[in-house]
């Protein structure tokens, strides 16, 4: 049976609340407001920020880690089918990190991320069917740094238009945070000449 997930795509304001939660250039208490508006997303049943607050209460960093927040949000984001939540979930429940360790609840998690398309958790559940309990720290080690260089090349990806130019994420918010500065709203668009316009979409 194939699922379709429900919540594939991240909203725009969580996207830009986790941009700025990790842009180190951002002052630490721009940091800890956009972590704060990221929680209240979260508590307001907001999928993709439960699994980023989750990830980083586990995780620590930002915020103080915090093993039973970050399982309850992890939790509630698996159970909106967030794979990489419900992958997360296997991986705490494997190494009992923060759980009393039970290689069957890991097992589940690793079977519904990798039903959800999670690329990774294939490879835990090959692991435990093959009688390896504890996976090596350097196969940990090799998710984690696939996992992250995904992300790197996504966050650098430029976005696609239907016109053909293309714009960089990075390019986009600094320009964003410019016409702030100016004085412009962040849903402010300047009105276009008469006679000229430009669209684009």
């Amino acid at each position: 049976m194939i699922r379709v997930k429900r919540n594939d795509v991240m909203s725009y304001e969580c996207q830009e609340l986790q941009n700025a939660a990790n842009d180190v250039d951002l002052t630490l208490e721009e940091r800890d407001e956009a972590a704060e508006q990221l929680e209240r997303l979260a508590d307001a049943k907001d999928a993709h920020a439960q699994y980023i607050i989750g990830t980083a209460y586990r995780n620590g960093g930002l915020l103080i880690p915090d093993t039973v927040k970050a399982r309850k949000l992890l939790e509630r984001a698996a159970a909106q089918e967030i794979d990489a939540a419900q992958y997360a979930l296997g991986k705490l429940y494997l190494m009992g990190e923060g759980v009393q360790q039970d290689t069957d609840t890991a097992y589940q998690w690793f079977t519904k991320a990798c039903c959800g398309g999670h690329t990774y958790a294939g490879m835990f559940m090959d692991r435990i069917e093959r009688g390896e309990q504890r996976p090596p720290s350097v196969m940990l080690a090799t998710t984690r740094l696939l996992y992250h260089m995904g992300n790197i090349f996504r966050d650098n990806a430029p976005i696609p238009a239907a016109t053909g130019i293309q714009i960089d994420r990075k390019r986009l918010q600094e320009f964003q945070r410019k016409r702030i500065a100016l004085g412009h709203k962040p849903d402010d668009h300047e009105l276009e000449p008469q006679g000229y316009t430009m669209q684009f979409h």
